[in-house]
């Protein structure tokens, strides 16, 4: 429970005169395209601050854009804090990384970027996410069409029709590696109709049961112990990257770049990988999105020298 005097002093915020006006702003009807808001001179804890209240009058995703990852990161952490405060029912505060690798370095970008890239545009994509903070880094890279990254999670229940080896397919195409036993985020391990899979945004692995070609039970277990401790009715498996790695997309992609199809993709395939499929997007085409500018003078400065 809040302490009454820091409940007073949010009220007291709240209340402020010029952001009670731009408050009401806010509620205005919206015009075509993402609608945009600057934040300039101000502390970061007083920018986080006003996002929360952003978020709470709006209750639709906003797009943070920073100068950088290192304004970024402890913005993420405070609007976590303040939009706790503010709304107790907010939805997630998640950071959209940069990439960790440029084009021609010949290098992959770091798994974990990966899979808080693919968590971040999965959440945002399915209006699942209250604030996303990105440097502008990452807001300009390109990125594939919102339909796109709604379809990257697998939603199984029990009495689906769907065959062990179909899912073993979809969790290799989509990062998971193969570990026995299961223990940590985007393992996966099978013994003979058993799969264990511990997917990103679950608090413990899962247990999928098969009978032939349908799912007969799915269970939550004990990484420690590894018995099953709660029984489900269905459960959603999440991506650890943004791009669906298929067989089709490795053939077209080797003959792009001269590779024989048996032999693996080089160190920093996932930047070759609009060659085949284009990206044609930017964070504001995603649908119910507002934009919040930190500091555009820094914003810019810092776009023009990454384009360098």
């Amino acid at each position: 429970m809040l302490h009454p005097a820091l409940i007073q002093a949010f009220e007291a915020v709240e209340e402020h005169p010029e952001l009670a006006a731009l408050m009401r702003s806010l509620q205005a009807p919206r015009t075509e395209g993402p609608r945009t808001f600057v934040l300039s001179g101000l502390t970061p804890t007083a920018k986080a601050v006003c996002v929360a209240l952003f978020w709470k009058v709006l209750r639709q995703p906003l797009i943070v854009i920073t100068p950088s990852s290192q304004h970024a990161e402890p913005l993420v952490d405070h609007i976590r804090t303040f939009a706790s405060v503010l709304s107790p029912d907010a939805a997630q505060v998640l950071p959209l990384p940069a990439l960790d690798a440029l084009p021609g370095q010949g290098l992959s970008p770091h798994a974990e970027i990966q899979q808080q890239r693919a968590w971040a545009l999965w959440n945002l994509a399915r209006a699942r996410a209250a604030v996303i903070v990105a440097p502008v880094e990452a807001a300009l890279y390109r990125v594939w069409e919102p339909d796109y990254y709604r379809q990257l999670a697998l939603l199984i229940r029990v009495g689906d029709e769907l065959g062990l080896e179909s899912v073993v397919d979809y969790l290799e195409a989509v990062g998971y590696q193969p570990r026995e036993p299961v223990e940590m985020v985007g393992e996966y391990s099978v013994r003979g109709g058993i799969l264990d899979v511990y997917s990103p945004g679950s608090s413990r692995p899962l247990r999928i049961e098969f009978l032939d070609d349908s799912v007969e039970s799915l269970r939550y277990f004990d990484p420690g112990t590894q018995r099953s401790v709660e029984r489900i009715q269905e459960c959603c498996l999440l991506p650890l990257t943004e791009i669906v790695r298929t067989r089709e997309l490795v053939m077209e992609l080797s003959e792009r770049i001269g590779n024989s199809a048996e032999e693996r993709l080089p160190e920093g395939w996932e930047f070759w990988v609009p060659l085949v499929k284009p990206r044609e997007c930017w964070l504001g085409d995603f649908e119910h999105r507002y934009l919040v500018i930190d500091e555009p003078g820094d914003l810019q400065a810092t776009a023009e020298r990454f384009w360098k």
